[in-house]
């Protein structure tokens, strides 16, 4: 037997196995042990090669117990330790797998995900011009849309206002053209139709505005062709 490190304190030996009073590290029959006041073993296992260490055996696995946190790069790291890095791990995954992404390298193109399609909330109000390329939002649009509808009732309304001018403003007595040429205007009276209220036209041999029955009356009373008073044999006029 080859020991190793072996103090006078050890009290017994069993099975090719050194046990000291002491923390010591001991090598017997490639078996490490380290003893707490000479009790249960906190370390067995064997020697396998410098700088590796076996606990326990194929089908005698053992655990490691009690130990602390590591802390520096070639510590020893305990189950809390890896299950946070793991939950840590995972709840990347997570955010990964909700995340936006570009749909090409080029990131000119972001398409999503929802079966449905997917909504997009707490839009800022985007910029409205001829060169902006802002996203607008639900409001900006209802605006818009409100917009439209009035000026559709007030192109509406004037379309109907040109139709009504049209056919002589819906107005059974409008006076209307006979055609859209606007050479002819026929009146409906039955026994013919009187214009009252006409003003006096000028009278001229280049115009053509219509005259009243106060100047037809003029000219005619000078056309009148005066009564004679006395016989024609007198030879004169009375």
């Amino acid at each position: 037997m080859r020991c190793k490190s072996v103090t006078p304190a050890h009290r017994r030996r069993k099975k090719g196995r050194i046990v000291t009073t002491a923390p010591e590290l001991i090598e017997s029959e490639q078996q490490l042990i380290i003893v707490e006041n000479g009790d249960a073993p906190g370390l067995a296992g064997t020697y396998d090669s410098v700088g590796t260490v076996s606990i326990g055996r194929a089908g005698n696995l053992r655990q490691i117990t009690n130990v602390a946190p590591g802390t520096g790069a070639t510590d020893a790291a305990t189950v809390g330790q890896v299950r946070g890095a793991l939950d840590a791990i995972a709840a990347v995954a997570t955010t990964a797998d909700n995340s936006v992404q570009y749909s090409d390298p080029a990131q000119a193109l972001v398409v999503f995900s929802g079966s449905g399609g997917t909504l997009l909330t707490n839009v800022l109000d985007g910029s409205v011009s001829a060169t902006s390329s802002d996203a607008v939002n639900g409001s900006q649009l209802f605006a818009v849309s409100e917009q439209v509808d009035v000026n559709t009732i007030a192109i509406q309304a004037n379309a109907d206002a040109i139709a009504a001018i049209g056919t002589g403003g819906g107005n059974p007595l409008a006076v209307l053209y006979d055609d859209a040429s606007r050479t002819g205007i026929t009146l409906d009276g039955a026994g013919g139709t009187t214009t009252a209220n006409v003003a006096a036209g000028e009278v001229s041999a280049t115009l053509g505005e219509a005259v009243n029955g106060s100047q037809l009356f003029t000219t005619n009373e000078r056309l009148s062709v005066p009564k004679a008073t006395s016989p024609l044999s007198t030879g004169a006029w009375r």
